[in-house]
């Protein structure tokens, strides 16, 4: 249905613009309380930074900028404190549900790349929500993102190169579809290129 939408509808179409901004709340994390804590119990405050950021992800309206950002540099201290000991595959873990939050699991999460590289990417995307927080220090906050994601294997500087790419190209639609002081808020889509990847980093990917 959505290629069908996508091939009977000319780009411009408002079809494409989350007008209300809805975001899905549901499936919050369940994080295991203290007492009952399934993993080792040092591990127990680095659990609860690791999990409560998913709350800030879900939830329609944003968190304390204070309060997401000490959480940002608590869980990059922890996933930088795993990196040289990632496995480059993932290992058998549950797919997403009930049991991902699990205290037994969380060991693994922390030595797996693709978790590292999942919970980046969410940071990376939500730090570009705020307007506070002071536009270099957010700047700050993203390169150091980036440069963890390039870190993180299999490819991490090409898969990084490629998240920017992304992430340069929504700033221009973003821009183009909340366009103000127009006719039409998308107005005829001019594209033009963003962000080029190199030769030898497209054949890393």
């Amino acid at each position: 249905m959505a290629i069908f939408v996508a091939n009977l509808l000319p780009v411009t179409h408002v079809s494409g613009v989350n007008g209300t901004g809805s975001i899905n709340e549901d499936g919050l994390p369940l994080i295991e309380p203290k007492e009952t804590f399934s993993g080792s119990p040092a591990d127990y405050a680095d659990y609860v930074a690791f999990w409560s950021l998913q709350l800030h992800f879900a939830g329609r309206q944003l968190r304390p900028w204070g309060e997401f950002k000490e959480l940002v540099d608590a869980v990059l201290g922890m996933l930088a404190q795993h990196a040289r000991r990632l496995n480059a595959h993932s290992a058998q873990l549950p797919a997403t549900g009930p049991h991902w939050t699990s205290g037994k699991l969380f060991a693994l999460q922390l030595g797996d790349a693709e978790v590292h590289r999942q919970v980046l990417v969410q940071m990376l995307i939500h730090v570009t929500r705020f307007a506070e927080g002071g536009a270099e220090v957010r700047a700050a906050l993203e390169a150091r993102l980036i440069e963890a994601l390039g870190a993180t294997p299999p490819h991490g500087r090409a898969f990084a190169a490629a998240v920017k790419a992304e992430m340069d190209r929504e700033a221009v639609w973003l821009a183009w579809k909340t366009r103000k002081g127009e006719k039409k808020t998308c107005a005829r889509l001019v594209r033009s290129r963003v962000y080029a990847l190199t030769t030898a980093a497209v054949q890393q990917l």
